[in-house]
């Protein structure tokens, strides 16, 4: 009984053993699969203005888009830029955009989020003024409520120097993908 034993305990270890000893030295299958990322990757390279953004926000849970429709410096208004912020040779610019919400509760838009990118790497937030004459419609300064499959669309109007242009405008408002960007033409 003992014989059986000791000789079915040096089977099932010599198995064993060649068993690791073939995993040790065989070289592993490639995978075929990659695996994707849960969120899609942010652009490298900045939008062209109107192209759509698709941002994911996994805490809400909510998508949608966001686009950056157009740009325009100067635009006029009944008080100048230089009055609004008293800084000699600043001009008023609007940024036309819009946010939808494909999927999800409710979410709540403001200009915030959207911001002014220069080559030197400053960034211009929106005006903190509003005026009964900036461009309309104007995009909520405040939080407005968005349903799903609602968009909000308007412009935003910065201050900034007659002399500088930005090169991109921004969009961050807590998107798993990070901010989105659009390139702004050159004059």
């Amino acid at each position: 009984m003992r014989t059986r034993t000791t000789a079915a305990l040096l089977a099932v270890v010599t198995l064993t053993a060649t068993g690791c000893s073939s995993l040790m030295t065989s070289t592993p299958e490639p995978h075929s699969r990659v695996p994707r990322p849960s969120t899609p990757a942010s652009p490298s390279s900045p939008l062209a203005l109107g192209d759509a953004w698709t941002w994911r926000d996994t805490e809400l849970p909510a998508t949608g888009t966001a686009i950056a429709l157009g740009y325009e410096q100067p635009v006029k208004a009944g008080t100048s830029a230089e009055e609004a912020t008293g800084e000699d040779g600043y001009v008023w610019a609007a940024l036309e955009v819009k946010v939808c919400l494909k999927k999800g509760k409710t979410i709540h838009v403001s200009n915030m989020p959207w911001a002014l990118g220069f080559a030197d790497g400053a960034r211009e937030d929106p005006s903190g003024k509003t005026y009964g004459d900036f461009p309309k419609p104007e995009f909520p300064v405040s939080d407005a409520p968005v349903k799903q499959g609602d968009c909000v669309r308007g412009k935003i109007v910065y201050a900034l120097p007659e002399d500088q242009r930005p090169e991109r405008a921004m969009y961050a408002a807590g998107a798993d993908e990070g901010p989105g960007e659009w390139t702004i033409p050159k004059r």
